[in-house]
């Protein structure tokens, strides 16, 4: 039986062909399993392990913590739709 999986894209740069390349051939590749959204470079992530402090808490704001907060939030919810088709199915 197969694991369900989802591949996130990370360290994603919209200005380099090699992010653009590297997402395209993920989509490709693992088809119907790419997270819809990215994970984008941010460099107050950086700053944050610098300073050997969490980056939500380092820069709550920034575009890397409300990516990561997506995706939770994402995850999340598949979980409440599969728990909820789950019940129906019982």
């Amino acid at each position: 039986v197969p694991l369900p999986y989802l591949v996130v894209p990370t360290m994603f740069d919209r200005r380099t062909r090699a992010s653009i390349d590297s997402l395209r051939v993920m989509r490709e590749s693992h088809r119907g399993h790419v997270w819809h959204s990215l994970i984008p470079v941010d460099t107050l992530f950086r700053e944050a392990s610098k300073a050997g402090i969490p980056p939500a808490l380092f820069a709550p704001q920034s575009r890397g913590v409300a990516a990561y907060e997506k995706l939770l939030h994402d995850l999340l919810d598949e979980g409440d739709q599969q728990a909820m088709q789950a019940g129906a199915a019982t």
